[in-house]
């Protein structure tokens, strides 16, 4: 749904509660109107009616020309978007660079979803400098402040590997955890592991534990 994909905002209210009927025709044209009288948010959800054809024909260049007047104005959550078309090559080419220009804008607004991306970039050197301290800064920002999962989990991941940090089995359980507790699948399966690997390194203590019993009858 589309009201899950952004967050809501003053901008699109009528918009959204034809969405949730839903009735995008309705909704595509509730944002037509704030779009053109420049609202950003509008236009921001106007761009991903035409990206996903919600009561409108599809339309990449249309999309694209949306979501940068969006982005133009300062809309943190149309940089972000902007920045994941440009790093997944969705509606555009590839371009680690742009992807970052966009992200950076986003992230500077508090954007927890932009800082995620920008901390996986610094992770993988792509667009941005190759660093595991900027990536778990980012991580750490959008996981502490955010409360993003996909960050806590990135988190998890850094400190079980010991990327830029010592390996920490209890901090990366412990964000495994605050992501799982959100529905993160991953953090979920990793948490999984974890507690079967515990388990697992308790049983010679267990059968100790038994043969002492059974010695002691």
């Amino acid at each position: 749904m589309l009201c899950l994909a952004f967050p809501a905002n003053a901008d699109c209210q009528e918009a959204l509660g034809a969405i949730k009927q839903p009735k995008f025709e309705g909704a595509f044209n509730a944002c037509s109107q704030a779009a053109d009288q420049g609202q950003a948010g509008a236009q921001l959800y106007l761009g991903y009616f035409y990206e996903n054809k919600f009561g409108v024909a599809k339309d990449k260049k249309l999309a694209l020309a949306w979501y940068l007047k969006a982005a133009n104005q300062g809309h943190a959550g149309a940089q972000w978007v902007l920045g994941k078309r440009f790093y997944k090559s969705r509606l555009v080419r590839r371009d680690y660079k742009q992807a970052a220009f966009w992200l950076l804008k986003s992230a500077a607004q508090g954007f927890a979803g932009a800082q995620t991306m920008l901390g996986m970039m610094h992770e993988k050197g792509r667009g941005v400098e190759d660093s595991y301290a900027k990536a778990l800064a980012y991580y750490k920002i959008a996981a502490e402040q955010g409360g993003d999962s996909e960050a806590q989990f990135s988190l998890g991941r850094m400190y079980e590997g010991g990327k830029g940090v010592e390996v920490d089995s209890q901090k990366a359980k412990a964000w495994f955890r605050q992501a799982a507790h959100q529905g993160h699948a991953g953090a979920q399966h990793e948490l999984g592991i974890v507690h079967a690997q515990s388990a697992e390194d308790q049983i010679p203590k267990w059968r100790q534990e038994l043969r002492q019993a059974a010695a002691a009858k």
